[in-house]
């Protein structure tokens, strides 16, 4: 058994995308198909507009923010909820009290063969 730890001491700062107070944990790549990250985006947070570089699914699993498409307007999100953007969509992030996720994405990656319930 080996222990990871996911935290804000051990990521790397997005500023990309005019991208502010966001960090990543890369977790795991598999031969470059898949890869996982666990995003912090933390109070008064951005990650900044730009394309998918590929099927993203981002998991909220802790705190709440919002998250939009392109020039769609904001959507709240929270712990528990899964949002997917395809390759090429554009997509930002935010949060005004910080909030943590998981992303999966890579060209295979494809929630809708699952049992996720899709909110329009």
């Amino acid at each position: 058994m080996r222990i990871f730890r996911f935290n804000t001491h051990l990521v790397q700062r997005i500023d990309k995308f005019d991208s502010h107070n966001a960090f990543v944990n890369p977790v795991l790549s598999t031969n470059g198909f898949v890869q996982v990250g666990c995003f912090f985006v933390q109070p008064s947070g951005l990650i900044g507009l730009h394309p998918a570089v590929a099927n993203r699914l981002f998991i909220v699993v802790q705190g709440k923010g919002w998250v939009r498409s392109d020039a769609s307007a904001p959507v709240f999100v929270e712990m528990g909820d899964a949002i997917y953007w395809e390759e090429g969509e554009w997509h930002e992030v935010g949060s005004d009290d910080g909030m943590m996720a998981f992303v999966v994405e890579g060209k295979t990656v494809n929630p809708g063969k699952f049992s996720l319930v899709a909110q329009e």
